[in-house]
């Protein structure tokens, strides 16, 4: 009796072995994707990392800690995961963290991830080659760290959509090649140490292209060049590039955020560039761009909310076309004609006292109700204030350094929205009562003028007279 129930008693004891054995436990995360994280966690100084909270931090101590149904933060994975056998992590994101050191080449062992994000830390040294072997990536963003190297040169991520490596140490070109692959993909290279010319051949799948603040050079001119025509955002501003804009620019009908601003170009700007109805965004400023300022624009680009084309050598003009962008939100136009560019000085006789004159600014610039920012400074403009309108939302007022005359209307001086005002040197005159802007926060800057009878609003910042 005893050796029957002992050999039922062993049998019981193979048969939970045997389960054991091959039972997987439904969420599991594979022994690979552990090692990766893992690897990332030691060699980023996991132990101080910047946590969000108590919940959710990473633990490597025991076999049964599960980052998918555990929660890690920065962590997320497929959607059923506790129906399935093993879960694949397909999101990391870890931006703050206050990770250092390097990537590990280890981390390709997380192959089924379509989001990488370890942003604004402080990561150092290369991007390690292992990386472009994700091949489900989507997204990768590396921005605001310390890496370092030239830019890679095999990034063949077939379905990568967002390359984000901007705010980093990258220097040398621009591989000829290396965005050819991508079917549509959204690049930032702004704020590193990039060098040489644009490959403008090599970036016709782009969608969105910034590299701004590098040391790019060369011209900007697409001539003999396929136009990146499916772009919706083309900054290429503070950099070396010099030449003037190409018609090719025209071709760009998806363009909504166009930023040439701080570079050495000249010439007049296209005129077709008015076809380019999605534009909300347009930066030309600081540069030594003559002939007209294209304000067939502002009646073409029904969602133009930012127009800046100040520093430049443009036959100043304020036509009151302008008034028909009622989405316009930010209008920069000081010194249109007199650009102050170390590199490319505007023809003599351009300057803001010079043979280059406005006469008058439209009065409907005082009412349009999205404008927020206007500024027309060092332009010669002559004539005299308007009323400010009774739906303006006008917050930054800058006309000085021009030859304005005539009193400055109560509206402006009385208004509860504006924030800044600045009409310095002009031949305002007229006589100062007890200024209505008493509140705080408020600058107003009224020197050199033809003004009488001054008196001070006691809680006024900045008040200037």
């Amino acid at each position: 009796m005893m050796s029957r129930m002992s050999y039922r008693y062993s049998d019981l004891i193979l048969y939970f072995f045997l389960v054991g054995l091959f039972y997987v436990r439904s969420g599991d995360v594979s022994a690979d994707q552990m090692n990766g994280l893992e690897f990332l966690y030691n060699t980023t100084g996991g132990e101080n990392w910047n946590w969000q909270s108590d919940v959710g931090i990473w633990n490597f101590t025991s076999v049964d800690n599960n980052p998918c149904l555990d929660e890690w933060q920065g962590i997320s994975c497929e959607v059923d995961c506790i129906n399935i056998s093993t879960c694949n992590i397909l999101r990391l994101s870890l931006k703050e963290y206050s990770l250092v050191g390097s990537i590990p080449s280890e981390i390709s062992s997380l192959d089924n991830l379509s989001i990488l994000v370890l942003s604004h830390n402080m990561l150092t040294f290369t991007i390690p080659g292992t990386l472009q072997t994700l091949s489900t990536l989507r997204t990768i963003d590396l921005s605001f760290n310390e890496l370092t190297g030239y830019f890679p040169r095999d990034f063949d991520i077939p379905y990568l959509e967002v390359m984000k490596l901007n705010a980093n140490y990258f220097s040398g070109s621009i591989p000829g090649d290396v965005f050819v692959s991508f079917v549509s993909l959204a690049v930032d290279l702004g704020s590193n140490y990039l060098s040489g010319t644009i490959p403008w051949n090599n970036l016709v799948n782009l969608s969105e292209l910034d590299l701004s603040n590098n040391r790019l050079s060369g011209s900007l001119a697409m001539a003999n060049s396929v136009a990146p025509v499916n772009l919706s955002i083309l900054s290429l501003s503070s950099n070396y590039l010099t030449g003037s804009i190409s018609t090719n620019i025209c071709q760009m009908g998806d363009l909504q955020d166009l930023r040439l601003n701080n570079l050495i170009l000249s010439g007049a700007v296209p005129a077709c560039i008015s076809t380019l109805t999605k534009l909300k965004l347009v930066d030309i400023s600081e540069n030594g761009f003559t002939g007209d300022i294209p304000f067939d624009l502002f009646s073409t680009a029904p969602l133009l909310n930012e127009f800046v084309a100040s520093l430049n050598c443009f036959n100043a003009d304020l036509p009151s076309t302008i008034c028909t962008a009622e989405s316009l939100a930010v209008l920069g136009l000081g010194s249109m004609a007199n650009n102050n560019n170390r590199y490319l000085k505007c023809p003599a006789g351009m300057s803001i006292s010079g043979n280059v004159k406005v006469y008058g600014i439209p009065a409907c610039l005082f009412s349009m109700p999205m404008l927020r920012n206007f500024t027309a400074g060092s332009n010669s403009i002559y004539g005299e204030l308007h009323p400010l309108g009774g739906n303006h939302s006008l917050a930054v007022l800058d006309l000085s350094h021009n030859f304005l005359h005539g009193p400055i209307p109560d509206s402006i001086l009385q208004s509860t929205v504006l924030r800044v005002i600045n009409l310095e040197h002009n031949y305002l005159g007229g006589t100062l009562t007890y200024l209505a802007l008493t509140r705080q926060g408020v600058c107003l800057n009224l020197q050199h003028n033809l003004l009488s009878g001054r008196s001070r609003a006691r809680s006024m910042l900045c008040l200037l007279i």
